[in-house]
């Protein structure tokens, strides 16, 4: 049995609704606690600032959850979605 879990650290608002897209499409397999989650105000380029989000886990205890942690991994490092 395939188990583990993700974190990721530095992602902006748009790559969190992208691993909320997946974990809702996962129907229970990708487990996203909202609680871990840290919001954080980051300066970026220039005088603006960026807010980011750290400590964002995703947990899976199946091959198929980890299936979707691997498409959550692909869809930040923005590479073609895997089959």
């Amino acid at each position: 049995m395939a188990s583990g879990t993700v974190t990721l650290n530095s992602i902006d608002d748009t790559e969190l609704i992208k691993v909320l897209e997946i974990q809702k499409r996962s129907n229970g397999k990708l487990i996203f606690s909202p609680n871990s989650a840290l919001q954080t105000v980051v300066q970026s380029t220039g005088p603006s600032q960026k807010q980011v989000f750290n400590n964002v886990s995703l947990h899976f205890s199946t091959a198929e959850g980890a299936k979707y942690a691997g498409e959550v991994m692909h869809s930040l490092s923005g590479e073609n979605q895997i089959s």
